[in-house]
């Protein structure tokens, strides 16, 4: 049995997709139907963390995953949210380890991710499950994070969560023990939190031929590419950038292919999958984007 949670997703075909929040352990079936068979990497991670989220008792009638599913209900998506709060620390602590009585035992209550997955052809939508994230983090006043993969830890600092530290075990068998992350939501400062998250970025705004490629290819990853002979023109150069002789080139191609052409995740994402650090890898995408204005002239 599933319970539908209304979700809006502006910009993301909301009615495509929604959360759903499962509600009866009977429902590992469609748990199951969300993951390829196991085959190392990310699948296989994936398909081990609900493995050992089940064989740790996280299955039972509050075992919190929560899935994104399309519009025939099929799943695409989950997160396990679980409630913090006196008396959880055993339930929690193969996620949260040597950590769990400290966090569970303090009676602020919060709720905490153990695992996040995304089908890949979807993963641009997965803001819709971080935003189930932050808005289950904030109604229960605070939200932990324990998780093996850095693009989820590099994720967890944007948001301002502080590491608590790192797990003693390697849970998922992985070959990295999880980091711990943690950050209470009291109601005077919220309005903070939002207006650092809202900051603008420091880096100059873009010039205008070059915010006409970056909108042009805006467009594209929303599934509303631009009209001709823009659309064309732009990802005509996007090519062109990945056959140049230059290795800077053809790096900058690779994250406007990931990010924008494919929509292969959000940024976090493709640098981790390009195996390029933060810093590198927003270097190159505004390189990019300079070097196709460059090439329509």
């Amino acid at each position: 049995m599933l319970r539908r949670l209304r979700v809006e997703a502006p910009g993301l075909d909301p009615a495509a997709l929604s959360v759903l929040a499962t509600v009866d352990g009977a429902d590992e079936e469609l748990l199951a139907a969300l993951l390829p068979p196991a085959r190392g990497g990310f699948d296989g991670l994936a398909r081990l963390s609900v493995v050992r989220a089940q064989a740790h008792g996280l299955d039972g009638a509050e075992h919190g995953f929560h899935m994104l599913v399309d519009g025939e209900d099929r799943p695409v998506g989950m997160v396990n949210l679980r409630p913090l709060g006196t008396g959880a620390a055993p339930v929690l602590e193969p996620l949260l380890q040597q950590h769990a009585e400290a966090l569970a035992g303090r009676g602020a209550g919060g709720a905490v991710v153990g695992m996040m997955v995304v089908e890949e052809r979807y993963a641009r939508f997965q803001p819709l499950l971080v935003r189930q994230i932050l808005a289950q983090g904030i109604a229960h006043g605070r939200l932990v994070v324990s998780t093996p993969w850095l693009p989820y830890q590099q994720m967890c600092a944007r948001f301002g969560l502080r590491r608590v530290g790192q797990t003693r075990d390697d849970l998922y068998r992985c070959g990295r023990a999880n980091a711990v992350y943690a950050r209470g939501f009291r109601p005077g400062g919220l309005p903070g939190w939002l207006g650092r998250l809202q900051a603008p970025p420091e880096d100059e705004p873009d010039a205008p031929h070059v915010a006409a490629v970056r909108a042009a290819l805006e467009q594209l990853r929303a599934g509303r590419p631009a009209g001709p002979p823009l659309g064309d023109r732009v990802l005509a150069a996007v090519m062109a950038l990945a056959a140049s002789p230059s290795p800077v080139d053809r790096e900058a191609a690779a994250v406007l292919g990931g990010y924008y052409v494919r929509g292969a995740g959000g940024h976090d994402l493709v640098a981790h999958a390009l195996h390029l650090s933060r810093a590198t890898y927003l270097r190159r995408l505004r390189q990019g984007l300079a070097r196709v204005a460059e090439l329509l002239g």
